[in-house]
């Protein structure tokens, strides 16, 4: 069976029409949701972007033993153990922090492409036609350089195909064409849209902006609380990332189709997800972390993912209910490709959900950053039981809150003042599970 994995950076579900939104327009997303198994209650493991993707590959938690850094290297990596089996295996990506600065996320590929440009990257110089800086840098949240090269590359790639997500599927879709007929092979596509900057073209933004745009257009916030935007800067902003989102599922929708046309649905499994949201208002602020100084609590606007898998011969449009997490697709993948683990995961795998079992993964779900040191955390850590209940925990005990996710979905109500005692169960649980993964026992009594 081949495998592709599709993940788009900082993508909320509910800015999905698949899991409910009614007003987005994602048909790309919703139409392979369509023939896929949605899992309604996927969790983040290990937060933000370099700690999902190490989850995803190792199918342990990068939280409890390296959080954000280099790839260890005496782990097997998910590619590895493939390429090992006799998989052709490919990553293309427009991630910067995969392959920049020594993270070695490509570890294990055969073939890696990187498509230049985000976060500031500028691939090529333009001294003589130095573009006019039309960014409020005072409400941004990187200096204006990075914004120069953002702008100088867009010179470079005009038009809605210049944009990253675009491109990237492109070389996907070259990829597919010249390997389609590999006996086996795993193609993990990693676009870092929606992610900021926010650039998509204005008419697709304007779908969801009503009135003329404001005169500042951030496009990509400090993550603060709200009050430094106006709120038609502030509508801006979530209207940009709608924007963008819809690119992104535009730009799936070239790669499904690529997929189709070469025939590769009947051996073929596809699967999409993402690494965690971002606050677009909510709770009072826009961004997705604090800081050492200021964590900021994981909402579920953070912490609930995505995450769609369509088998070739698998069941169509049914939905899941489970506590699944990311590091449970490095043991999914492999069983659906017969080949066996080298260590023990902190995942399981999905295949017997996928195939009809009505099976228990986890009663209880942990988010976090990297925990081994609770005082430098710049988020908390956010506990999510299978009953519905998460416990939002903060670095001071005393400030954590309780809510019920089936009366409270927006966590609008704190009710641990009348629920203790769930909130007691829910924290021995949790360091149970830490000690379970193997966790130090000094970091376990810290919680």
């Amino acid at each position: 069976m081949n495998i592709v994995v599709i993940v788009s950076d900082t993508c909320r579900p509910d800015r999905l029409g698949c899991y409910g939104n009614t007003w987005m327009r994602t048909p790309a997303l919703d139409g392979l949701a369509a023939e896929s198994v949605v899992f309604d209650s996927c969790t983040l493991s290990s937060f933000p972007t370099l700690p999902h993707r190490a989850d995803c590959f190792l199918g342990r938690l990068s939280c409890l033993e390296f959080g954000w850094g280099p790839m260890p290297r005496e782990q097997a990596t998910l590619a590895e153990l493939l390429s090992g089996a006799g998989y052709v295996t490919q990553l293309i990506h427009d991630t910067p922090h995969l392959t920049a600065r020594g993270h070695y996320y490509e570890r294990g590929f055969q073939g890696h492409q990187w498509i230049r440009g985000q976060e500031g990257d500028c691939p090529l110089t333009r001294a003589n036609d130095v573009p006019a800086m039309d960014w409020p840098v005072e409400l941004d949240r990187y200096d204006a350089p990075e914004y120069h090269n953002h702008t100088r590359q867009r010179l470079d790639f005009p038009g809605e195909v210049g944009h990253h997500s675009q491109r990237t599927v492109a070389q996907a879709c070259r990829w597919l064409e010249t390997n389609h007929r590999a006996d086996r092979f795993l193609l993990w596509v990693d676009l870092f849209d929606p992610h900021e900057p926010w650039d998509a073209p204005d008419c697709l933004t304007a779908l969801y902006y009503e009135g003329d745009f404001p005169d500042r257009r951030v496009r990509h916030p400090r993550y603060a609380a709200t009050d430094f935007l106006t709120e038609d800067e502030l509508r801006w902003c979530h209207a940009a990332y709608c924007g963008e989102l819809t690119l992104v599922d535009k730009s799936i929708g070239v790669l499904l189709r690529q997929i189709e046309d070469l025939g590769l649905f009947d051996d073929t499994a596809i699967i999409f997800t993402s690494d965690h949201g971002f606050y677009l208002g909510e709770h009072g602020r826009i961004g997705k972390s604090g800081s050492a100084e200021d964590p900021w609590p994981l909402y579920q606007e953070i912490t609930r993912e995505p995450l769609l898998i369509r088998l070739p011969d698998g069941p169509r449009g049914e939905r899941k209910s489970q506590l699944v997490q990311p590091v449970d697709l490095r043991p999914t993948i492999l069983e659906l490709c017969g080949v066996s683990d080298t260590k023990r995961p902190h995942g399981r795998s999905l295949v017997p959900i996928l195939g009809g079992a009505d099976v228990r993964l986890r009663e209880l779900a942990f988010s976090a950053g990297c925990v081994r040191d609770r005082s430098r955390m710049g988020v908390g850590v956010t506990l999510t039981h299978e009953d519905g209940w998460s416990l939002v925990m903060t670095r001071d005990d005393s400030r954590h809150e309780l809510y019920y996710l089936p009366d409270d979905p927006c966590q609008e109500h704190n009710l641990i003042a009348d629920n203790q005692m769930m909130a007691v169960e829910m924290q021995a649980m949790f360091r149970m599970a830490l000690s379970f993964c193997g966790a130090p026992a000094e970091l376990v009594k810290q919680w």
